[in-house]
């Protein structure tokens, strides 16, 4: 088993696409999103995408290496403090490793998340 940082991110639908960015930028290789996420609280998210209409936030589940954890999340905080939402972290161990994102050559290489 190898450890490994477990992140959920909640925002918006209309700010989606700027995590997208910031998981890729920094080798996150996969993710789970879960739409239109639904809860009370302060985090409560009421985003509106511009093209559609459509009203919702998205949960984003997905784990990294924790030498890569402080960037990632450094890079996760404009968006979050600018647009509202959320970024929780638990450590945790992966059982099954997946495979490494190189963004600078667009690659999927096996190795460690």
């Amino acid at each position: 088993m190898k450890s490994v940082k477990r992140i959920e991110i909640l925002t918006g639908i209309q700010e989606f696409p700027l995590v997208e960015q910031v998981l890729e930028k920094h080798g996150v290789a996969g993710y789970m999103v879960l739409e239109d996420v639904r809860g009370t609280g302060n985090r409560q998210l009421d985003s509106v995408d511009p093209l559609t209409g459509a009203r919702g936030s998205r949960l984003i589940k997905t784990t990294c290496a924790p030498e890569r954890y402080t960037a990632l999340v450094e890079a996760l905080r404009p968006i979050l403090s600018r647009y509202g939402g959320a970024c929780i972290a638990y450590d945790a161990e992966s059982l099954i490793l997946s495979p490494v994102y190189d963004s600078s050559t667009g690659n999927r290489a096996s190795g460690e998340v």
